[in-house]
């Protein structure tokens, strides 16, 4: 997975952005993941998020000792305005987002970068993402889900699908961030802060190209108590994130709108479910069986078909993963990658494909190489 130079040029600085609060458990970790990287021209900005624990500690003493690390202070003000101040200060052509727990295979930056400069002289090719792996507290792989990967203008199959699934995989080209506004705190204000990666991504998505490099090469970390485990907020940041994205972009066809607005209800009742919230999780199912009554009926023909098979309590039981018990960076980064996701009917996938066709036809000049 080596990356050879394709010209004599200096390879394009990357600026890796990693918002942090209140995050001593696992920002070494993190820190050392992108340090780690075979791409030598980087600047990793830490923003320390107005940490009362020993995150700043911790990420000015591995700056003294690296001069690709620079650390910035900030009040607590949220992951999105984090994210938008570490753009403001990054100089590098491309910019990486790293949550502050999760972690990097060493080659992750190098073939994003690599897949990205294949479009050099197109500037409708914006960002490049990657497979991840969940991980747990120890680094341990505790599921790797097999991926629907797509490439090109993917607006309508990312708003219904969520391809890109996580914050930490994204390379993006620094003028397309500033572009599109960066990140949105106003969900945060909100209390419903959780997806405004998604929202970024759609933001990108809907004007620009996004390339895909197949291979796990992100170790995304659920534990309790971080973001990603707080399922009700998580449920109702979806929610509205994808009816903000559903109403901005009146261009798509109305059954992707209804099958985007369905799934983020489908996501919503899984969630709340798993919070034991019962009233809002029934409260989900009439807006999903209204936008999408076939996958209404799926669902609940597979919750049967699950309870005649296990007790109800084990639904949520963690999934066994072939890579179960092996740490992030000791499985081989192309693992698993022909496994073929499954959160969609194949004939759904072809009419997503070919509404996305149709967008890209009408908004580029040219089609996808």
């Amino acid at each position: 997975m080596s990356i050879e130079s394709q010209s004599s040029d200096p390879p394009p600085l990357v600026s890796v952005i990693i918002p942090a609060f209140n995050a001593e458990d696992f920002l070494e970790r993190t820190l050392r993941s992108a340090l780690s990287q075979t791409y030598e021209a980087l600047e990793i900005i830490v923003v320390n998020d107005g940490s009362t624990d020993r995150t700043l500690e911790i990420a000015q003493a591995i700056a003294e000792n690296d001069h690709r690390v620079f650390v910035i202070s900030t009040e607590n003000g949220g992951v999105a305005r984090s994210r938008n101040r570490g753009i403001e200060a990054s100089r590098g052509r491309y910019l990486a987002f790293l949550d502050a727990d999760d972690l990097w295979h060493p080659t992750k930056i190098a073939l994003q970068v690599a897949a990205l400069q294949r479009h050099d002289r197109d500037a409708t090719w914006a960002a490049a993402y990657t497979l991840h792996r969940k991980i747990d507290e120890n680094d341990v792989v505790t599921d790797t889900r097999g991926e629907i990967e797509c490439r090109g203008y993917m607006l309508a199959r990312h708003i219904v699908i969520k391809l890109i699934r996580n914050g930490s995989t994204l390379l993006v080209r620094r003028d397309v961030a500033v572009s599109v506004g960066g990140f949105d705190p106003n969900y945060a204000d909100n209390g419903i802060g959780g997806c405004e990666d998604l929202d970024f991504e759609l933001k990108i998505a809907a004007r620009y190209r996004l390339e895909v490099v197949r291979a796990y090469l992100v170790g995304y970390r659920i534990t309790p108590g971080n973001m990603s485990s707080n399922r009700e907020r998580m449920a109702r940041a979806m929610m509205e994130t994808v009816r903000r994205h559903v109403e901005r972009n009146t261009s798509l066809p109305l059954r992707v709108r209804r099958w985007a607005l369905a799934r983020s209800y489908l996501y919503a009742f899984a969630n709340f479910v798993a919070d034991r919230r019962w009233w809002p999780a029934l409260a989900a199912l009439p807006a999903l069986a209204w936008n999408d009554p076939l996958l209404a009926t799926q669902t609940f023909l597979s919750l049967c078909r699950t309870i005649a098979r296990r007790p109800f309590a084990s639904l949520l039981a963690p999934r066994k993963d072939a890579c179960e018990r092996r740490h992030f960076l000791g499985v081989d980064p192309l693992e698993g990658v022909d496994r073929t996701g499954r959160r969609l009917p194949d004939f759904r996938i072809r009419r997503l494909s070919a509404d996305d066709l149709m967008l890209e036809r009408r908004i580029f000049s040219r089609p996808a190489v």
